[in-house]
């Protein structure tokens, strides 16, 4: 099978135009061609991670994936710029990892239960948890003529305010 350079579709080996937008086909080499080639990888597809030899190439030979920069997105591995949806950098090879684009503030999820325990939590989507700190910091407060129900409260409000700082800290690095 031979991919369109143009349209990305499949087309039979003989082909000499693409069945689908015309485009001449003559200069495409199949996948096993390009695999069995001596030649150096230039780049590697943002979608499928197949080693692309011809520098000049804008579709994957092998899924049929353009291989054009939309926006500015960097690898963290070399530093090019890569398209905003790519999994794989074409320069490196490295699978980018995913950055949610629903960034958390650390801070704002520490203050929250610091006023509030569990507040942290819930603005972090952990709406479960929030409600257990919550419950069970007012229970060991609710019992505050006992020292030690009072003293195990406190320490676990100050771990709510650590764990809504590490779970916002998380969601910004792409973890949760």
């Amino acid at each position: 099978m031979i991919k369109c350079p143009y349209c990305g579709s499949d087309n039979p080996d003989e082909a000499t135009f693409c069945r689908i937008c015309g485009e001449k086909l003559s200069a495409v080499k199949t996948i096993e061609e390009t695999e069995s080639d001596n030649q150096e990888v230039v780049k590697y597809c943002v979608k499928c991670g197949y080693g692309i030899k011809d520098k000049s190439t804008d579709i994957c030979p092998k899924c049929g994936a353009k291989q054009t920069v939309k926006s500015t997105k960097y690898c963290e591995n070399c530093g090019a710029k890569i398209d905003m949806n790519a999994e794989i950098c074409p320069k490196c090879g490295v699978r980018v990892m995913y950055r949610p684009a629903n960034n958390k503030s650390t801070i704002l999820a520490a203050i929250l239960s610091f006023f509030i325990p569990g507040l942290g939590q819930i603005y972090d989507g952990k709406v479960g948890r929030g409600i257990s700190f919550f419950i069970v910091i007012c229970i060991l407060y609710a019992l505050y003529f006992l020292i030690f129900p009072l003293l195990i409260g406190f320490l676990l409000w100050l771990y709510c305010i650590y764990d809504a700082y590490s779970i916002a800290k998380n969601i910004n690095l792409g973890i949760e």
